[in-house]
């Protein structure tokens, strides 16, 4: 019998009789290039003038866990790497989500303005842009990597602006293989306008972050 089948039937029998799992993670954390001049606050927005703007990136993946059973089945604890419970994605596509979040009238986004730059390459422009759509509550600490509700009926190549009236979010999807949280990466949120006015863009600066879960299973 192979190591796999081990794990596997000890896995099955874990979930059929209840478990607990402690996972670690590694996403890419959002800071600032340039940090003098304003910050991210706890809710991971950054306040510009009439506005706010968060923006987060879909490449987190589980790096190691740990699966238990319930405290009255007598199974071991069983130790998952990120290779077997959560590998890399190695293929397009990279999607970022970007929060907007007007004070008043006069908001206008433009999607396709807005660049990623990775290893110091020439910045990269979105294919595809899905929204505006709600924003998504904070639920845990993946789906805090997940602003946007990701309508698939919102799916449209939008590089025209776009009226923003209220807290709006917009996913826009790269044709790169998602960077590991190893790599640091820049989004130049270019394409927000006051009255037809282009607001000066923060150079949202992502590197790697760390963090853990502990969820129930039955």
């Amino acid at each position: 019998m192979t190591p796999r089948s081990v794990l596997g039937i000890a896995l099955t029998l874990v979930l059929a009789q209840g478990c607990a799992a402690v996972q670690r993670w590694e996403f890419s954390r959002p800071t600032l290039e340039r940090p003098e001049s304003m910050a991210i606050d706890e809710k991971g927005y950054v306040g510009l003038p009439g506005v706010k703007v968060a923006v987060t990136a879909r490449n987190d993946r589980a790096t190691f866990a740990l699966a238990g059973p319930a405290i009255v089945v007598p199974l071991p604890i069983i130790p998952l790497p990120g290779s077997v419970i959560d590998p890399p994605k190695r293929e397009p596509p990279f999607w970022i989500d970007v929060a907007i979040d007007p004070e008043g009238e006069g908001f206008t986004f433009a999607p396709g303005e807005v660049r990623l730059h990775v290893d110091r390459r020439a910045g990269l422009t979105p294919t595809l842009t899905r929204g505006p759509a709600a924003v998504s509550e904070y639920l845990g600490r993946r789906d805090g990597q997940v602003l946007c509700g990701f309508d698939p009926s919102g799916d449209n190549g939008a590089i025209a602006p776009i009226p923003v009236r209220e807290r709006t979010c917009f996913s826009l999807r790269f044709e790169i293989v998602p960077p590991t949280a190893d790599t640091s990466f820049v989004v130049s949120l270019h394409g927000l306008a006051k009255d037809g006015q282009p607001v000066d863009p923060p150079q949202i600066l992502f590197t790697k972050g760390r963090a853990w879960s502990f969820q129930c299973c039955l």
